[in-house]
């Protein structure tokens, strides 16, 4: 549990807040209170977990390393960043009937997953909003498609994406 605060300290309300482990494939969410407030339960001990929030003014992403009982007292500031931009479709066209997500890995610590987002059903378009200055390789996928690296087949050979950089297009192909 613990608390989502604007730049100002200011807790911020109706922002869900997102916790994964990559290591576990788990994780659990929840939407701040009036307050900032936030509860996410049901995360398997013994493992770390990245918390993130965006919201229209800002981004945070924290490592927090669960034990054997509940953290409490986590305390997330939003900050300011820039945006990776572009498409994603099929064949030429757009993908219906399925969420569409694309994601962004922080290359500077090893890949760990950062943000993300649904693409646009109407005309197959997404933002990832306030990232901080760094390196991302980004990844789309959809049920019934096989994943898709930027330049890439996986990560490892994934081509690096700066902020601001311009398009980064996806063609998902299904399986």
């Amino acid at each position: 549990s613990g608390t989502l605060l604007d730049g100002g300290g200011t807790g911020i309300e109706g922002v869900w807040i997102d916790a994964w482990s990559d290591t576990e494939s788990v994780g659990g969410w929840d939407e701040t209170a009036s307050d900032g407030t936030f509860t996410i339960t049901g995360l398997k001990t013994n493992a770390t977990y990245i918390v993130s929030a965006v919201t229209g003014s800002g981004f945070v992403s924290e490592e927090v390393p669960v034990q054997t009982t509940d953290v409490t007292d986590v305390t997330l500031q939003i900050t300011t960043g820039d945006s990776i931009t572009g498409t994603v479709l099929s064949g030429g066209g757009v993908i219906n009937g399925t969420e569409v997500i694309v994601a962004a890995f922080d290359t500077s610590d090893g890949g760990s997953f950062y943000n993300s987002t649904t693409a646009s059903t109407v005309d197959g378009t997404y933002t990832l909003s306030n990232l901080p200055t760094g390196s991302y390789r980004i990844m789309a996928k959809a049920v019934g498609y096989g994943d898709s690296w930027y330049g890439g087949t996986a990560y490892d050979d994934a081509t690096d994406v700066s902020p601001g950089t311009g398009s980064i297009d996806f063609s998902l192909v299904a399986q």
